[in-house]
């Protein structure tokens, strides 16, 4: 593995190939910790969202086609949707 080899040099390896030098070490890390899969592509995608709204507020949001100023009063607390008007 070139990144390995007696004399490498990680940063100027990453400079080669457009790479960032962190990134570049992240990537060697998990192809050491895992093999080829370590460097399969990843979920971004959060494990868990504490606030989310309810499937039916999103539902009535998604369905809406006209963006009309009711989609405020179900998204926002009172308060602000007083300030907005």
């Amino acid at each position: 593995m070139l990144p390995r080899q007696e004399g490498a040099n990680i940063r100027e390896l990453c400079r080669r190939y457009g790479v960032q030098p962190c990134i570049g070490s992240k990537w060697l890390r998990r192809y050491e910790e895992q093999g080829e899969a370590g460097l399969a592509d990843r979920s971004r995608r959060p494990e868990h969202s504490p606030t989310r709204k309810p499937a039916e507020t999103e539902a009535l949001i998604v369905g809406q086609t006209s963006c009309g100023r009711w989609i405020l009063r179900v998204i926002l607390p009172r308060p602000l949707v007083a300030a907005i008007r």
